[in-house]
């Protein structure tokens, strides 16, 4: 029997960042589920740890309380989405904020606040290659694909925006079909005149002979 646990994505950014009083961080960011979908909940994924010395021992503690002070811009496609961070019970270095993303492309996760008086502000991109961008996850569903809400709002506005332009043209063609009735009712309409006008000058005319 295998047993599977879930485990952190590996796939994330580490870099070194400056806290507080000049403290040294250890910070790591990526998306909370690898590889990422489309129409699936995911979050932004932050891990915080400073290293210490312990009688002469250096070891690494988490960053607690980051939570208080900090949120996230999650951006693609020129739109951002702003998240409070929230705890993970099971891991104190963990910080999330989920999101269910419904565009595949490049995104964006930028931390920023105030921790204690120090500015703050860290961009990490997906198209920097350490972690991976939103996919559409058309390629591995199975039996039959299933387009996302996303997909099916852009289907439902492409029919709507053909209904609408069949609708005008349907319009024009009508309204141009009545002016010619009219025209031609205003034709007939003469005509009849015409001949009305003829035949009692006729009248007239014999009668008089």
């Amino acid at each position: 029997m295998v047993v599977s646990s879930a485990l952190p994505a590996e796939a994330h950014e580490k870099r070194t960042v400056t806290g507080p009083n000049g403290v040294v961080w250890n910070m790591r960011v990526g998306s909370q589920v690898e590889p990422p979908y489309t129409g699936t909940i995911n979050a932004a994924q932050m891990f915080m740890t400073q290293t210490v010395s312990v009688n002469g021992v250096n070891q690494t503690v988490p960053v607690l309380g980051l939570q208080k002070y900090l949120k996230v811009n999650i951006t693609t496609g020129g739109q951002t989405l702003t998240l409070p961070l929230k705890t993970v019970s099971t891991d104190p270095t963990q910080y999330i904020a989920s999101f269910i993303p419904t565009v595949a492309g490049t995104y964006n996760y930028t931390y920023f606040g105030n921790i204690n008086g120090t500015h703050f502000l860290q961009s990490f991109s997906c198209a920097n290659g350490k972690f991976e961008c939103i996919a559409d996850p058309t390629a591995i569903q199975f039996p039959a694909p299933t387009p996302t809400p996303y997909q099916l709002m852009n289907q439902l506005d492409s029919l709507n925006a053909t209904v609408n332009a069949q609708a005008a043209q349907v319009a024009s063609a009508s309204s141009a079909s009545n002016n010619t009735y009219g025209i031609a009712i205003g034709g007939v309409a003469v005509g009849v005149l015409g001949l009305v006008v003829a035949v009692f000058a006729l009248s007239r005319r014999g009668a008089k002979n």
